[in-house]
């Protein structure tokens, strides 16, 4: 997936080319970093892209070197998993599917990869899963999965929500700075219908 209204790191960043498109760090774009992290084709099969009519441009520009490539144009935005549903009208029902989206920043690219093949083999065993990285301080943009019992491969979640409401989980986690939060700040609402099962977490 890739787009955006390019607000985050504006002006940097602009509705025309937000910051998937950008050389944000190193020389490549994120987007290009997202295709090249799974440019090997023993493990990935050819990428399939959701972007904006806004955006192709810059999508087919940077994809160039990617054979295969498939790209899906958006008639309206409509956000995650209008995209993700998009994505997977297309592909064959059987296949694994990994959703990326294009504007994380991903150093260790062997340790991602070897946590993709671990969470298709879970997924291959009819589980959805979800990556998650342990968090260094409370953000309220963020959700936060709860994680649960080991696994072989992850962890179960022990919710299907997201967190529970942001000043009680921070104040779990960071007793000080629950206590300096405003409460005017809004409460990210919890995911509901979620068939979130394991998580792999690095």
């Amino acid at each position: 997936m890739c787009g955006g209204s390019g607000t985050r790191l504006w002006p940097r960043s602009r509705k025309s080319q937000p910051k998937p498109f950008l050389p944000l760090v190193g020389e490549s774009t994120l987007f290009e970093a997202t295709l090249d992290r799974c440019a090997d084709g023993d493990r990935f099969a050819p990428p399939v892209i959701v972007t904006g009519a806004g955006h192709r441009a810059h999508v087919e520009t940077q994809s160039g070197a990617h054979s295969g490539t498939r790209v899906i144009v958006e008639p309206e935005a409509k956000n995650t998993a209008a995209a993700i549903a998009l994505a997977a009208a297309r592909l064959d029902p059987d296949a694994i599917m990994l959703v990326l989206p294009s504007d994380h920043h991903i150093a260790d690219v062997p340790a991602f990869r070897a946590a993709a093949h671990t969470a298709a083999n879970l997924a291959r065993e009819g589980w959805l899963v979800a990556f998650g990285i342990t968090p260094t301080e409370p953000e309220t943009g963020f959700g936060y999965i709860l994680r649960g019992a080991p696994l072989e491969g992850g962890f179960a979640v022990n919710s299907p929500a997201i967190g529970p409401p942001w000043r009680t989980r921070c104040a779990r986690r960071w007793p000080r700075a629950a206590r300096t939060v405003p409460r005017s700040i809004p409460i990210r609402q919890r995911l509901r219908g979620s068939r979130v099962n394991r998580s792999i977490t690095r």
